[in-house]
């Protein structure tokens, strides 16, 4: 019984840790920037294959590496870009959905 109580613990606790470790929400600055640079996120967290992105309004950003995200959405409804630097061929691999709002650009 005492395991059980203990086991019970642990599973709610590392399932507490997955919640907020896994699956965020990784918006853009309204400055934007290259895809891989701290700078460009709020929280100067880069995304990951397990977070949605949000370009926000007033955004560029460029993709300058290959890219692995569980969605994207390009805008908040009134602008935001998307695009690629054009220096080679990047791969992106969005697992969900692509979003491009009212107002949004994604350039590739």
């Amino acid at each position: 019984m005492k395991n059980l109580k203990i086991f019970t613990i642990v599973l709610a606790f590392v399932l507490a840790l997955s919640i907020t470790a896994f699956g965020q929400t990784i918006t853009s600055t309204t400055i934007g920037g290259a895809w891989n640079a701290t700078g460009t996120w709020v929280g100067d967290v880069v995304p990951g294959a397990s977070n949605d992105v949000i370009i926000a309004d007033g955004a560029t950003v460029t993709i300058n590496a290959n890219v692995s995200v569980a969605s994207i959405t390009v805008g908040q409804g009134t602008s935001g870009i998307l695009t690629f630097d054009g220096v080679a061929a990047r791969a992106v691999t969005v697992t969900g959905n692509v979003t491009v709002a009212a107002g949004g650009t994604f350039i590739t």
